[in-house]
């Protein structure tokens, strides 16, 4: 294939940057020395034959060809369309351009010999890049980059900002994002091991000492799995006085309800105590997911005080677990409540909305019955004109 531009060849002559009288310690160190200047001068070059000379039969030497050097071979049927029924529409970057290079070794005997360049041909018949930026070989990682994204991945660190840190420690790196999720994604597969993901769980789990549990249904599969670490358990015998317990859902790629436990420290830190993946979002779900936390910290106390937001069925199960703990309702699930149904009762009013918030805050702030019944009144008889908003 020839590629014509305004009737003529394209010909671009390359010679000139690879020539050099410079040797090399090395054939890595030709090939660094062979990707820099690919690199300054917009093209991408990939290895087309090598040999180390081993048995002694000849010269250690490396072939560099341009990646489009060659002619694409991909039809198993020549002169047949690539569009029939049930083929795929392919391309090829090929087009049999003739630049060559040789990389050889002075001496096959000596260990320390040098190793030097030479041109072959320098010719493109195709333009040249004006940005490597995107190109699936030129911004290949290496074996430290690699190394460099999965230390970074294991440290929840984003793929946007591992791309940043590469560039940052390369200007001259030209990785896309693709190339950074294909890495993440390999050392993924890796770490499976053949295993599938909830086997892998359960190693994982079993490898950092978790206390787990799970339920199985008709088929054997895992409809729910609870989980909990030694030094939680350790740290809610210290401080068993307050949980928050909360269900998330949508947060994962199997759309299964998360139940996460916190607990509180004295200097009003939070520490999570324990999780779990439920079937759906029911008492009976929840009740399990409570006695299997009861059973794991059977030495510590009862909770004083459990804490939820408005979900009938999570405080039906806390009632049954645990009928001593006082049960209280999640302040910021109350006013996000608030604001939500109470709001558009006085969007003629900001000002009085503002009164009432402020109001309502003042009075879920009360440390006694007395004193919060007394704010209680007061609130009725300031905001009388908008009963819709007390009564909620």
């Amino acid at each position: 294939m020839v590629v014509y531009e305004q009737g003529e060849p394209i010909k671009i002559d390359c010679t000139h940057s690879f020539t050099t009288s410079e040797k090399f310690p090395t054939k890595e160190a030709l090939l660094a020395w062979v990707r820099e200047v690919c690199k300054r001068i917009g093209m991408v070059l990939m290895i087309a034959g090598s040999s180390d000379g081993d048995r002694g039969r000849r010269t250690p030497y490396v072939i560099v060809r341009c990646e489009r050097g060659g002619h694409y071979v991909g039809k198993k049927v020549p002169g047949e369309d690539d569009q029939r029924p049930g083929q795929r529409s392919t391309g090829s970057k090929k087009c049999n351009c003739p630049f060559k290079l040789k990389g050889l070794k002075e001496s096959k005997d000596n260990e320390k010999a040098e190793w030097k360049v030479d041109v072959y041909s320098g010719i493109h018949n195709h333009n040249l890049f004006e940005n490597l930026h995107g190109h699936s070989y030129a911004g290949r990682l290496s074996k430290e980059q690699v190394s460099f994204v999965h230390t970074m991945k294991k440290a929840m660190v984003k793929p946007m900002a591992i791309l940043r840190a590469l560039k940052e420690n390369d200007p001259s790196n030209v990785t896309g994002m693709k190339t950074i999720y294909n890495t993440i994604s390999k050392l993924k597969f890796s770490e499976l091991d053949g295993r599938s993901q909830l086997q892998s769980l359960f190693v994982k789990l079993k490898e950092d000492e978790y206390l787990s549990y799970h339920r199985s249904n008709e088929l054997n599969a895992i409809t729910d799995l609870f989980w909990i670490h030694p030094k939680c358990i350790k740290l809610a015998k210290s401080y068993p006085y307050v949980f928050v317990i909360d269900c998330t859902y949508k947060t994962n790629r199997y759309g299964l309800p998360f139940l996460e436990i916190v607990g509180f420290t004295c200097t009003n830190k939070t520490f999570s105590i324990a999780f779990a993946y439920l079937d759906h979002e029911k008492t009976e779900k929840f009740e399990w997911a409570l006695r299997c936390l009861k059973e794991a910290m059977t030495s510590c106390h009862r909770p004083n005080c459990i804490v939820t937001d408005r979900d009938l069925a999570l405080m039906k199960a806390v009632a049954n677990v645990y009928p001593s703990s006082h049960h209280l309702l999640c302040r910021w699930h109350v006013n996000k409540n608030i604001l939500t149904n109470c709001k558009k009762l006085f969007k003629k009013d900001i000002t009085k909305w503002k009164q009432f918030q402020s109001a309502f805050s003042a009075l879920i702030e009360r440390n006694t019955i007395e004193e919060f019944n007394e704010d209680w009144e007061s609130m009725k008889r300031t905001f009388i004109g908008y009963l819709p908003a007390i009564e909620y």
